[in-house]
């Protein structure tokens, strides 16, 4: 066609842009230009009929339409590997030439990756180091970002300061660049987990996932949020893709077995945990999981063992206080014993600001008093206490969702 266009005058156009750009032709040019045509001398001695002149520029017009399609579709599908292929350089490209600035970004996520007070607390510096570098570093405003998220977890640093400082770094990130599939990820971690707005949350870990497919964090992250929520079969759809990209990621399988604990699988989720428990015994989470499930068992033995190791990473005194009065209440008077020194120390604690409403909660339901529970649940959602969003995945609270006592958290997790 470009022969055409240049030896014959065949009136197309090109959209402007890249060297293989998209070409189009208005049909009345083209019938201008076929009627043109017709008068230039052939090479026959007699001018075709008209009837033959009528096939002929049928063909013509027919072959033209389906040379012009052809090229279009050709035209879009470079395109499409051109923007696809586009987008995933765009997700690997740092947003900074400043290799100090790299170096202190790539620090920050191995140090993130450790998932330890002393690794999260070396990230938040190596990330703020590297945004004082340059202050417009998309990527490492996410990293800060998530490593905020990670201290309120991991640390003594309170939701209400982890979160706004977090939100903070994800706008400023978005600002820069509004595809960061990560910034998105963390936005709808925030969304859910501390603004309370499932539907938001949810949109904006898909929307990360379609930025970036192979994101790892996504969807193990919007995993979680599907779990709470009851969904586990969309759970486990994304916590095993999650685990097919990254099979060596510990995050990843903690959270699938305790995805697979709290839908019912105790045996399959407490196998997994174990073992993360053997290969990385310092990770907090896998003690965390395993001691409330032995607490709802009434296994105290392995509970007290499990949270001391928890109590003994996060390094806090006040859990330490707590677990050695429970095992007082234990070697005196058994598992009610146990449960009655627990209660007393997490009742104190709450007051006090340093624990959680939602484990009292706990608590009371494992002494059967449903009342007591309800009127503590109620205080930990009044307090916004993200622990209440899992309450209806949680086995602790099972007893009071079978009776319907617990409904009125249900336009909170699901909002209906």
């Amino acid at each position: 066609m470009k022969r055409w266009e240049a030896a014959r005058g065949l009136p197309i156009h090109r959209i402007p842009g890249r060297a293989r750009s998209k070409i189009y032709a208005y049909a009345q040019e083209l019938d201008a230009w076929l009627d043109s045509t017709a008068e230039e001398p052939r090479l026959a001695a007699s001018a075709p009929s008209p009837t033959r002149w009528a096939i002929r520029r049928t063909s013509l017009l027919g072959g033209l339409a389906i040379l012009a399609l052809l090229s279009l579709a050709a035209a879009s599908l470079l395109g499409w590997r051109w923007f696809a292929a586009e987008r995933v350089d765009r997700a690997q490209r740092l947003a900074t030439r400043n290799p100090q600035a790299v170096e202190l970004y790539r620090e920050g996520w191995h140090d993130w990756n450790t998932r330890t007070p002393a690794g999260l607390a070396r990230a938040q510096t190596e990330f703020s180091q590297a945004l004082a570098i340059d202050p417009r570093f998309a990527q490492a405003y996410v990293g800060l970002a998530n490593t905020y998220l990670l201290l309120r977890e991991y640390t003594h640093m309170p939701d209400a300061v982890a979160y706004p400082k977090a939100e903070a770094a994800v706008r400023r990130a978005l600002a820069l660049d509004s595809d960061l599939a990560d910034a998105h990820s963390a936005l709808g971690f925030i969304d859910y987990w501390w603004r309370w707005e499932p539907r938001e949350a949810e949109a904006e870990l898909k929307r990360a996932i379609v930025l970036a497919p192979e994101s790892v964090n996504s969807r193990m992250w919007l995993a979680n949020i599907l779990k709470v929520q009851l969904r586990y079969g969309e759970a486990l759809a994304q916590i095993n893709r999650a685990q097919t990209l990254d099979p060596d990621s510990s995050a990843v399988l903690e959270a699938r077995g305790d995805i697979l604990l709290e839908e019912g699988d105790v045996a399959g989720g407490r196998r997994i945990l174990q073992h993360l428990e053997d290969i990385e015994p310092n990770q907090m989470w896998p003690h965390a999981h395993l001691a409330k499930t032995a607490l709802v068992e009434g296994q105290y033995k392995t509970y007290l063992s499990e949270s001391q190791k928890v109590a003994d990473l996060k390094s806090d005194g006040d859990q330490r206080a707590l677990l050695a009065s429970a095992r007082q209440g234990w070697k005196a008077g058994g598992g009610p014993g146990l449960l009655q020194r627990l209660l007393a120390q997490q009742q104190a604690l709450a007051q006090a600001g340093k624990a959680s409403a939602y484990d009292v909660a706990c608590t009371y339901v494992l002494m059967n008093r449903p009342d007591d529970a309800v009127t503590w649940l109620r205080r930990a959602a009044m307090a916004h206490d993200a622990t209440v969003l899992g309450t209806f995945s949680d086995p602790c609270f099972r007893p009071l969702t079978r009776d319907g006592r617990i409904q009125f958290l249900r336009g909170i997790v699901f909002r209906t």
